[in-house]
């Protein structure tokens, strides 16, 4: 059972796999989904010389949400933080998540994801302590994500 918490964020959600970890089968499977997706944008999303770290969890990320009104923590599916001055980013992904999603979901999340990593340089001189901030730059990597796939899919 999958519960999208926030439609608009569908990175976030309320799952009933938290606490259960996947088998070593299972996470292989989910990374290599990732992997694909790494592939296959590699060359579009991933700046020259950037240094990009990968890194696959079988338990919730540091990051996520608290769901308005009602107390609940909604698990990030996936996070990137990057420092833009040394072209270097982590990707994180939860990969006990990953399963209760499409491919077509997955992707759109992978790319967001790689989004942040190219609008990283846009918070030198904010004050990301500020709560808006991340409001506006998920609403420009959603966005972005978005233009990137009806790019790829018109070509196809």
């Amino acid at each position: 059972m999958v519960v999208l918490i926030c439609p608009e964020r569908p990175w976030l959600l309320e799952s009933s796999r938290w606490g259960s970890d996947v088998n070593d089968a299972e996470f292989k499977a989910q990374r290599a989904r990732i992997d694909a997706l790494r592939k296959k944008w590699n060359r579009v999303l991933i700046p020259d010389g950037w240094q990009i770290t990968w890194e696959f969890f079988n338990e919730p990320l540091d990051d996520g949400d608290y769901k308005p009104g009602s107390g609940k923590f909604i698990s990030a599916l996936a996070s990137t933080t990057a420092d833009w001055r040394y072209l270097e980013a982590t990707i994180r992904f939860d990969l006990r998540q990953i399963a209760e999603y499409t491919d077509e979901q997955i992707e759109r999340v992978f790319v967001h994801e790689c989004c942040h990593v190219l609008l990283s340089e846009t918070r030198a001189g904010r004050d990301v302590t500020a709560p808006e901030w991340l409001d506006h730059e998920e609403r420009v990597a959603s966005t972005l994500a978005n233009a990137f796939l009806e790019t790829v899919r018109a070509k196809t």
